[in-house]
């Protein structure tokens, strides 16, 4: 039985002419899940911090460990930061962490767990949870008939 709730949302969801925005800098695939987890360590490092005063020290922190490199010459400061603001993206879309309503730096269950385990199951598991038509694809796409397939959101964690 599908939650009332996703009734409101996909109404919501596919009257707006906008769609949800989801950084292509880290594509969710095999080759990355490490990447990810790691990365992810090291936001734990500011779990309860003010995301706009770490944001930058996160950026600076995965690329001295190596986990990005800088290619871009003579960048402001906040176009140095902006792999750190792909990263949240990635973390809120997929449900490991998010910036609270405070502007701090918040961690899920899952999260957490990911962190503690190698296994890929737990991003699996997230990346199962919705599947949302993307209006880049050109119409004759196989991908034009998906829309929206909202799968019900019960952790079983």
């Amino acid at each position: 039985m599908v939650p009332k709730f996703w009734k409101a949302f996909c109404d919501e969801y596919t009257s707006s002419l906008g769609y949800w925005y989801v950084p292509k800098g880290l594509t969710i695939k095999k080759d990355n899940i490490s990447l990810i987890r790691n990365r992810l360590i090291i936001l734990k490092e500011f779990e309860g911090e003010n995301w706009s005063s770490v944001q930058h020290k996160f950026v600076k922190k995965i690329a001295k460990e190596g986990l990005f490199e800088r290619r871009a010459k003579g960048q402001s400061r906040q176009d140095k930061s902006a792999i750190g603001r792909m990263f949240k993206v990635v973390c809120s879309t997929l449900g490991l962490a998010w910036v609270n309503e405070n502007d701090k730096v918040a961690f899920t269950e899952v999260g957490n767990k990911i962190i503690k385990t190698k296994s890929p199951r737990y991003f699996h598991d997230q990346i199962n949870r919705f599947q949302f038509y993307n209006p880049a694809f050109p119409a004759k796409s196989d991908f034009q008939i998906i829309r929206i397939l909202p799968v019900p959101f019960c952790s079983r964690y």
